[in-house]
């Protein structure tokens, strides 16, 4: 009976609709990606608020899908940079570990876990690692342009590291790998 469908091709032909209710699938940016809909060849002459009101709670549960897909191929690729930048770094043959501003051990290359074969990678300390203490990494004793030297621990041996800060925390540079 609506005159906007009643010539469309699904109507007057297979599947023969009779029935069409849609709730837009749309981004906060207000872009239309698509529509949740019901179509059924027999006619309703009710569809009411309640049923609406759930159509578009689907909707809205397919956005969700949606960003949780988008993300979920953000943090894969995120990842797959990350082990890539380590895979360069083990290359280069430098030992290089990535810290939390508390000095919490994130990632690690090879060439530190064998500098730091006492202490489980990653989440140790950096002060369990390092003759550095909580106070060198302060912010208001520790520039964003500045380099920290230190030393590892391993057994009675000590090996020379730099230490930077970044935005997301520290890095950890060793000199080599330890024979």
């Amino acid at each position: 009976r609506d005159e906007r469908f009643h010539d469309n091709p699904l109507v007057t032909g297979a599947p023969f609709i009779r029935f069409y209710a849609g709730a837009p699938i749309r981004l906060p940016n207000g872009y239309v990606i698509g529509t949740v809909c019901l179509i059924s060849p027999e006619p309703r002459e009710i569809f009411g608020t309640g049923q609406q009101a759930l159509l578009v709670r689907l909707a809205g549960m397919a956005l969700n899908a949606v960003a949780v897909r988008a993300l979920r191929r953000e943090v894969d690729d995120v990842g797959r940079a990350r082990d890539r930048l380590l895979r360069a770094l083990e290359i280069a043959g430098r030992p290089v570990a990535l810290l939390d501003p508390d000095g919490t051990l994130r990632s690690a290359t090879a060439g530190v876990a064998g500098l730091c074969r006492e202490y489980p990678l990653p989440g140790a300390s950096i002060f369990d690692l390092t003759t550095l203490t909580p106070a060198d990494l302060e912010p208001a004793a520790f520039g964003a342009d500045e380099e920290r030297s230190a030393a590892v621990r391993v057994g009675d041996l000590e090996h020379a590291v730099t230490l930077c800060r970044d935005p997301d925390g520290f890095v950890l540079l060793g000199a080599g790998t330890p024979d």
